[in-house]
């Protein structure tokens, strides 16, 4: 029995469905197919490539950005919009799979997805013009959007109750390998110069999974005319749109010095807010179903997933730390993101298995989670100096790897758990864009922050460099090539000791997290 979550009076009543209309929510059918043999297996496989695939696309292409905008002839600028568009696209589709699947069912719309990813993905790796590469990756961001929707629900509603455990578990170790591979594989391609392949190793799968899945999955039910809610289709779009806008320029443009950022600033409260008073209250076919957030279990863990895409976002920055600052290759830094793949590979079945043995409650594996992921950081605070080397970082990235492990099993518990299968769909993507919303807003201000860190260092150490100490006068004094040096090792150090203030700000982000726990409801055994 799900837990009810006791909701303010105001939001009870914000949440009640409007009397002046009669309203119905657009639900995706929940059926389950019962399969077996080798349909079983081919589904559960496409469902798990194409959660992977979900999690890997973004980081893999924006690995190649640098090298895409020179082949392209783009600005930065230019470049950006390049990011902009796809995240907007595929945040708007997210939201928008409920209402093709009960349109088109579960084959057609997963199928078209798969394929119209795999064209424009094959377009991407071919395009030279910028015009026409910008709308094919938001093309490509839209069909993406439909993956973890599609992924999940074929998953799940094919398993058999038996095997439910496995699901959970596949689900898990597709999500996080995608985050964790998708860097690795883009930074081998990119230093070999091969940018265009980032698009075809995705495109590829992508192919054969749709080729799989219009010929193996079937609907359970007969997809269902309905209509569609434009409003708050548009009240979406232009509230992504703009928080995208925000997350790529805000801090390139120096936020509110630019009125355009100003404009999303004030855009992206207002239209979301109006996207959920429409939701909840007025949308005479809503597609989105937030009445799902009266499961506490729910709640706690989009707060574990708002927190869980910021640690994501910081474990982000360490490969750009070690690439920009350390000059590692992108084949070295991505073998550090390997590490958090590996103990994936390993932490999750042991976790899965600790859990179903009752050996480990799911609070106490969300604390041990927790826990790890803080050291995790708190390590890397340590290893982050000027002359680290790869081995410096192997035991902070397989901490914070196993932390992530920990916790993102942990949390499918949670989630799986506590929802009926009526709400799992709408409870699924609540959780993932709790995760999105997490990582979006860590980015301008993990990188808000690193400016003003590094800017502080740098006035401290510059006031510290002076004639009168009698190490400095001697170094200058050898020749006029040493003060050039001696800016350069202090930039240097500026940035190297601003990254580390960033890991130990990540760590206090994960304490803070921790209070969730208290509210989380454990069903008794």
């Amino acid at each position: 029995m799900a837990a009810a979550f006791p909701l303010p009076r105001l939001i009870t009543v914000a949440i009640a469905p409007s009397r002046a209309r009669a309203r119905r929510h657009v639900l995706p059918s929940r059926a389950a197919l019962v399969l077996g043999g080798t349909r079983l297996a081919t589904i559960v496989a496409v469902a798990c490539v194409a959660i992977f695939l979900d999690a890997s696309t973004s980081y893999e292409s924006s690995t190649a950005l640098p090298y895409i905008q020179g082949a392209i002839a783009a600005t930065p600028d230019q470049g950006s919009w390049v990011v902009t568009l796809f995240n907007a696209a595929y945040e708007s589709s997210i939201l928008f799979s409920p209402w093709f699947l009960t349109r088109f069912g579960r084959r057609a719309y997963f199928s078209a997805s798969l394929a119209a990813f795999a064209i424009c993905s094959f377009g991407c790796a071919l395009a030279s013009d910028y015009d026409l590469f910008l709308g094919l990756r938001a093309l490509q961001g839209f069909a993406l959007g439909g993956f973890f929707a599609c992924g999940v629900l074929s998953l799940f509603m094919s398993i058999p109750e038996r095997l439910r455990l496995v699901g959970v578990m596949l689900f898990s170790m597709a999500s996080q390998m995608g985050s964790a591979v998708g860097p690795a594989i883009a930074g081998y391609l990119v230093y070999n110069d091969a940018w265009q392949w980032v698009f075809v190793v995705s495109a590829l799968p992508a192919a054969v999974l749709a080729f799989a899945i219009w010929h193996v999955l079937g609907d359970p039910e007969q997809p269902q005319r309905v209509p569609f809610d434009v409003v708050g289709a548009v009240l979406i779009v232009v509230t992504f749109l703009s928080l995208q806008y925000l997350v790529n320029e805000g801090e390139r443009r120096n936020w509110t010095d630019d009125p355009w950022v100003t404009l999303a600033l004030a855009i992206v409260p207002v239209f979301g807010t109006a996207m959920l008073v429409w939701k909840l209250r007025f949308s005479p076919h809503p597609f989105l179903d937030f009445r799902v957030l009266r499961h506490r279990n729910l709640v706690v863990g989009a707060v574990f997933g708002f927190g869980f895409g910021l640690m994501l976002q910081a474990a982000t920055l360490i490969g750009g730390f070690v690439e920009q600052q350390l000059e590692f290759t992108p084949v070295l830094g991505g073998g550090l993101d390997a590490l958090r793949a590996a103990a994936i590979v390993v932490f999750v079945p042991i976790v899965t298995f600790a859990m179903a043995e009752r050996w480990l409650g799911t609070r106490t594996a969300l604390l041990l989670g927790l826990v790890t992921t803080f050291i995790g950081f708190r390590c890397e605070v340590v290893a982050t100096t000027t002359d680290a080397d790869f081995l410096s970082f192997i035991l902070p990235f397989a901490g914070i790897g196993i932390g992530i492990a920990i916790l993102y099993r942990a949390l499918a518990t949670v989630i799986f758990g506590s929802l009926p299968p009526e709400d799992l769909i709408m409870g699924l993507i609540v959780y993932k864009m709790s995760g999105v919303l997490g990582g979006a807003i860590a980015a301008p201000v993990f990188a808000t922050l690193l400016d003003h860190l590094t800017a502080a260092h740098r006035n401290d150490l510059a006031s510290g460099i002076t004639l009168a100490s009698p190490t400095i006068r001697a170094f200058v004094t050898q020749s006029t090539d040493n003060i050039s040096t001696l800016a350069h090792l202090a930039a240097a150090q500026a940035t190297t000791l601003a990254y580390s203030d960033l890991w130990s700000i990540a760590s206090l982000a994960v304490i803070a997290v921790a209070p969730a726990l208290f509210f989380l409801r454990v069903p008794k055994p």
